[in-house]
């Protein structure tokens, strides 16, 4: 069995239509499958979902039903003996599409004026808010009453500095390769400190406190 997807050749549209009974007589065609053959609700999940997404992640068909989301989305699959037979099938599907706007980047998909890429679920699907440093830590934390928030930036510092001594450990031979490492983190100090041992130049990037 080989097959061969229908798939869109725009971004955004309303399906208003899909004909499978020409290509369903082409040489060779066992069946083209289309959403109705799918079963159960014919939706695909990244299975990650958190409390603030502003859906339920199931927005996705595997088939597309109603609407293109995206160039390229698949619409139908022709399954034929050979893979000539299923490519043939494949273009003889009819799909009736009603075109909507194309939003080619994400600050369009944003726009107040945008519509729903998929019904029922707002294009900013989630928010991130961007913090910088532990200034949040430190504001909300209740030891400022008792001698001064704790800064996790120094903390972690202070970790590394009361760190004994490790043993002697044999030199290696200077690698020809350089090393940059972002942040002052214990994860990144760790690291620094695993490629220092194995001879690799290094420089730390550091912003903040």
């Amino acid at each position: 069995m080989h097959l061969a997807l229908v798939q869109t050749q725009v971004s955004h549209a309303n399906i208003k239509g899909i004909d499978t009974s020409e290509a369903e007589k082409m040489p060779g065609v066992v069946k083209v499958v289309t959403h109705r053959d799918v079963k159960g609700k014919n939706r695909i999940t990244g299975l990650i979902t958190f409390p603030t997404n502003r859906g339920d992640g199931w927005d996705r068909p595997i088939l597309c039903d109603q609407k293109v989301h995206q160039f390229g989305d698949a619409i139908a699959i022709a399954c034929a003996e050979t893979p000539a037979e299923a490519e043939a099938a494949a273009q003889k599907v009819k799909v009736v599409l009603e075109e909507l706007p194309a939003y080619m980047s994400a600050p369009a998909a944003m726009a107040e004026d945008a519509m729903e890429i998929h019904p029922g679920t707002p294009n900013i699907y989630f928010e991130i808010p961007i913090v910088k440093g532990d200034a949040p830590c430190r504001s909300a934390c209740n030891r400022r009453e008792v001698g001064g928030a704790i800064n996790i930036g120094a903390l972690e510092r202070a970790c590394v500095a009361s760190i004994q001594k490790p043993r002697r450990l044999m030199p290696l031979s200077a690698k020809t390769s350089h090393l940059a490492v972002l942040g002052s983190g214990l994860s990144s100090l760790t690291v620094a400190g695993y490629r220092i041992h194995n001879a690799y130049a290094h420089r730390m990037e550091v912003s903040g406190p």
